[in-house]
Parts: structure tokens; sequence; C-alpha cells
């Protein structure tokens, strides 16, 4: 781009990440009878808080989360008397937040919001923690840590999309997933698998 220097160029991701999510993993010495299997915890501004992650780019100063608690369900999900929460928070891709600094901030925020709100006794119950974030996930492979794939704006969508055979000139390549047409969802996952398989399929021509 004009003006950019080379290592900025280069550095510049050629699409936008989806959102990303901290994933919270706690293991705990209690059990509560209220509490159901699926638990979904609102801020008093919701579209505040989805400003804050997908225009604003940081961490919601008041957070949604999802809270599965699967013994609840199935008792067997952990030791007689114990239970283990995982907690699905949403915020911005690995790109602009140290996480290495932030992440235990908001872990503290939300198992005290979560023990207010619908788990009570839980942070001095907890037994064992894990913290996962944007920055873990995009060491581990998935695009700019977001946890959805490219981000669904306008000029990310359908054909603007990666196809199947997103570089033609390569010989047997073609691809499937999240960040490819038509886009992310399981079942639409599955179409552009099925798209896939019809292409390599028409190029053997069967």
């Amino acid at each position: 781009m004009l003006g950019q220097s080379p290592e900025v160029a280069r550095k510049r991701k050629p699409y936008r990440p989806s959102s990303g999510c901290v994933l919270l993993y706690v293991g705990v010495d209690k059990t509560w009878e209220d509490a159901t299997t699926h638990q979904f915890f609102l801020p008093p501004s919701l579209e505040g808080s989805l400003q804050e992650v997908f225009n604003q780019r940081r961490i919601p100063a008041k957070s949604s989360f999802y809270v599965f608690n699967p013994v609840a369900l199935d008792e067997t999900a952990a030791p007689q008397g114990q239970s283990v929460l995982y907690f699905l928070i949403p915020v911005p891709d690995a790109e602009g937040v140290d996480w290495d600094q932030e992440s235990e901030a908001l872990a503290e925020r939300i198992l005290e919001e979560a023990e207010q709100r619908g788990f009570p006794g839980l942070r001095a119950a907890i037994k064992w923690k894990k913290v996962r974030t944007p920055a873990d996930a995009e060491r581990d492979g998935l695009y700019g840590g977001g946890s959805f794939g490219i981000a669904p704006v306008l000029f990310q969508s359908g054909v603007y999309r990666p196809q199947p055979k997103p570089f033609p000139n390569i010989k047997g390549l073609y691809a499937a997933g999240a960040s490819v047409h038509p886009g992310g969802g399981v079942p639409i996952v599955m179409q552009s698998a099925r798209m896939a398989v019809n292409q390599l399929m028409k190029e053997m021509g069967t």
C-alpha cells in the first residue's frame, strides 16, 4: 500500500479475523442445585458490550458470558460432589490486546460476577483453573486468534471469501471451512466441504 514501509505491508493480514473468545475451565469442589446446564449472563448494555468487542476492539468493561455446567445433566461428568465449569467470554481477536497481561484480570472478574449472579461460593471452591485466550488460539493455528474464521463483514462474505479452489494455478489444492465460501457455522461449513468435493470430482471427470 502507498506510503507504507515494506515491513508494515508484510505484517498486514489480507483478511480481518472474526471476534475471539476467552475460554475459562475450572474444577470446583462444589455443586449447585439451582444451576442449570446452560446459562447465559448478559451485561447491563449488551449493545455497548458488543460495540467494544467489534468496533473498539477491546475487552468490554462489562462482558457477556456463557457457562456450561455438565453435572446438572450428568453427575458423572465430575467426581461426586464436584463440578467442572466451562466459561465462554466474547472478546476481540489476538491483535491489539496484551493477553498475557489482561487474561487473568478478565477471568477473575468473570468468576466474581458468576459467583454473585448464579454460583454462590464459586471462587473459594475452585481446585484448578485453565484460561485459553485468542493469543493461544492464534498459536494453535486459528487465523488471527479469531474463533470463527475470517470476520463476516460485507467484503469478506459470500463471493468475496476464499473459494473452494483458492489458487487455481496450484493443482490439487482445495479448501473448506469457516473462512471459505459460503461462511461459518457447522451446516454452512459442511456446505463448503461439499463444494470442495464437487470441484474435485469435476476436475477428475467423475
